[in-house]
């Protein structure tokens, strides 16, 4: 387990440099809840025919369903 711990650490080290590299003024991350009713949230591209707009961050997502294949793991 405390290999697997420290494996962890090290892959967020490595992405966190990546990150910080590629960016020069990351000031954080946007995060958000929808709802399936009050947002109108279900499957397909949202919004449909454009992207959200957060301050100097814009973007978009899909929500795809995702079923098991049949007699498979």
């Amino acid at each position: 387990m405390t290999g697997a711990v420290k494996a962890a650490a090290t892959l967020g080290e490595l992405g966190y440099r990546i990150i910080a590299a590629a960016t020069n003024e990351t000031i954080g991350l946007y995060r958000a809840s929808w709802l399936q009713h009050t947002d109108s949230f279900g499957l397909g591209r949202h919004p449909g025919n454009g992207v959200h707009r957060v301050n100097d961050l814009s973007f978009w997502y899909a929500v795809e369903r995702d079923e098991p294949a049949i007699g498979g793991p």
